[in-house]
């Protein structure tokens, strides 16, 4: 989310929609890069809490790692 300077309720709704749908397909759903204000308003929202902020990282290796290290751990 390098990109996304700025995020609003509707932008905050539609990726809490996305998340919640990956949790019901078993999808590990993680955010990467997310600019202070953006995850401002994730918070505000509620959707950091629906994320988790074990899967909300600063950089693509880390969330790599986290997946895969959550994947051995889970076979």
């Amino acid at each position: 989310m390098e990109s996304v300077n700025f995020i609003d309720v509707e932008g905050a709704d539609t990726v809490n929609e996305i998340a919640k749908s990956g949790k019901t397909r078993h999808i590990d759903f993680r955010l990467v890069r997310v600019k202070p204000q953006v995850l401002e308003i994730l918070q505000r929202e509620g959707v950091y809490d629906l994320i988790g902020p074990e899967r909300i990282h600063n950089h693509i290796a880390e969330a790599v790692e986290a997946y895969l290290k959550g994947r051995r751990e889970r076979t």
